[in-house]
């Protein structure tokens, strides 16, 4: 089957990846862009049918929708532009992109995409919501609404984005020159505010903290029980953790010596990366989010609702809920990978985007 993929290499991926480091213009404001997509070939492979089928579905359908789960600074949806781009068929004010984002924050990077997208898109659509909401959402509004449209895929990145860990007040980080609130909070303005990392800690018992740590950061028990009562210690005994670095600290102190600062600096896993990421899943309620999305996803009953699904994920948490929901436990689904279960990132590409390192990508089409 002919596919539209690769209109670059991956030398030129690289070089290109690397351009979306930049600045960009918005209402005479300079607004920094500097995520770089994980997979993005891979995820463009998998997400855009064949020119055969693109040349079918523009026939039969009034709309072709792309929805990107995740939408950050809108990396996926700039290079499906790309890619969109090199069809040769006459897609003219064809396609419509719905981008779903909890963080509002990255409302400026889709107004500034919107204003400058091609001529096949013919609307964008930002949807202030989490992609389980978001999805259900948009499915039920082209049923009802847009009965003559077809939805050909969603992408979703799961977990935190560059942008969001490089902003010291949004708490995500462990790196010291990145001190800042502990916030950990994807949607800062929800309604009641949610509670942050900084609530969370200083208001749960060691013995649930333990158990947050054991089941959202996967950390060993003895590991997890010792970071939580220092925790506790410290609350207690000094004042409440407000910032990361204080919670740093503590890690390190109850981190056993190969867990070290030292051990991290020579390239094992830093002490702090299971920790954070197991606050930030509960603060946001991640795997019960991303179970539910999947869930949505799994039971649409017909493939014009959605066709195909491409899901990068970082942790094991989030990878068994993929493979487990999309690929067993459903008849609607099957692994469009052929033989291979996921596909990593080449070693090229996590030299030049170490972010990639843990990724696993994903690939479910409807039957």
């Amino acid at each position: 089957m002919q596919r539209c993929r690769h209109y670059f290499n991956h030398a030129s991926s690289r070089l290109h990846l690397l351009s979306y480091s930049t600045m960009v213009q918005h209402n005479g404001n300079q607004i920094p862009q500097l995520h770089v997509p994980v997979l993005v070939d891979q995820v463009m492979q998998y997400m855009i049918p064949s020119v055969k089928q693109l040349e079918q579905d523009a026939k039969l359908f009034e709309k072709l929708v792309f929805i990107d789960g995740t939408f950050g600074q809108g990396g996926y949806t700039k290079y499906l532009f790309q890619q969109l781009q090199q069809i040769p068929l006459p897609l003219q004010n064809k396609f419509h992109i719905f981008a779903i984002d909890l963080d509002l924050s990255v409302k400026t990077y889709f107004d500034v995409l919107q204003q400058s997208k091609p001529s096949f898109v013919s609307s964008m659509d930002f949807v202030h919501s989490s992609y389980t909401v978001g999805i259900e959402s948009i499915v039920k509004e082209c049923q009802q609404r847009h009965p003559n449209w077809k939805i050909l895929g969603s992408m979703f990145d799961l977990g935190v984005s560059s942008m969001q860990l490089d902003q010291a007040e949004r708490g995500f980080s462990f790196k010291k020159e990145l001190n800042g609130p502990l916030d950990m909070r994807m949607n800062q303005i929800k309604e009641g505010g949610g509670d942050s990392a900084a609530d969370v800690i200083n208001n749960m018992r060691d013995v649930e903290l333990t158990q947050l740590f054991v089941d959202y950061g996967e950390i060993p028990f003895p590991i997890a029980k010792r970071i939580s009562q220092e925790i506790v210690l410290y609350r207690n005994q000094v004042k409440p953790i407000e910032t990361t670095q204080e919670l740093v600290q503590i890690i390190y102190k109850a981190s056993p010596p190969r867990h070290s600062k030292k051990s991290a600096n020579s390239g094992g896993i830093h002490p702090c990366t299971l920790p954070f990421q197991a606050l930030r899943i509960f603060v946001n309620n991640e795997i019960q989010g991303l179970k539910e999305c999947l869930q949505t996803i799994a039971a649409i009953p017909d493939r014009q609702w959605m066709e195909r699904v491409v899901v990068v994920s970082y942790h094991s948490l989030e990878d068994r809920l993929v493979k487990n929901i999309l690929g067993k436990q459903t008849n609607l689904w099957y692994n469009g990978l052929d033989k291979k279960d996921l596909q990593t990132a080449s070693e090229d590409e996590i030299q030049y985007n170490p972010r990639s390192r843990s990724a696993k990508l994903r690939y479910f089409l409807h039957k």
